[in-house]
């Protein structure tokens, strides 16, 4: 009887360690990663996984792939997913096949508001973002975007971050302004 217990137990650790090398190495956005292209991958990982994305980072994604795509990030979106580098890659592969999935901008913004609620540290993805709203002629919402994402993410000691936004600001050439970002942190 021990013996069949110390081989349940050996198979019972055998196939969760399995299940969870699997969801860790499918959980992360992987655009080189040909382990998730496989048919039998995308059928097994889960809606949350990351590796199985991968339209946005190819050149010439068929429209297949794409509308695929497009209704695996839906079902995440309807199931109140978390992941913020799956948040991400909503925004900005609606961003890119705008067009292709008509998704008006309205949409595209709560997207990005919502990666930004799951990962309002980096600076450089926010600066991505109102590059894409002044490219596309909405000057307006993309100072609104910045002042918003000021006020609410940037501590008032933090005269750094500050630097750092009027840096990438000034790098990109971006005609917006971070006067309203410099009143909150004072001199």
């Amino acid at each position: 009887m021990h013996i069949k217990t110390s081989i349940f137990v050996a198979l019972l650790t055998v196939t969760i360690a399995c299940v969870v090398q699997f969801c860790s190495y499918t959980s992360a956005l992987s655009p080189n990663n040909e382990f998730c292209k496989k048919p039998t991958v995308k059928r097994l990982a889960p809606w949350t996984a990351g590796c199985v994305y991968q339209a946005y980072f190819e050149q010439n994604p068929a429209l297949e792939t794409v509308l695929d795509e497009a209704n695996r990030l839906a079902n995440f979106a309807q199931r109140n997913g978390k992941a913020a580098d799956v948040l991400w890659y909503r925004s900005v592969f609606h961003q890119r096949f705008q067009n292709e999935l008509r998704t008006s901008y309205q949409d595209i913004h709560g997207m990005h508001l919502q990666y930004t609620r799951a990962q309002h540290i980096r600076i450089d993805l926010q600066m991505n973002y109102l590059q894409f709203l002044l490219e596309r002629d909405l000057a307006p919402l993309a100072q609104a975007t910045l002042d918003k994402y000021c006020a609410t993410y940037i501590p008032q000691n933090r005269r750094d971050l500050i630097e750092e936004i009027n840096w990438r600001i000034d790098r990109r050439g971006l005609k917006l302004s971070s006067t309203k970002c410099e009143a909150r942190v004072g001199s």
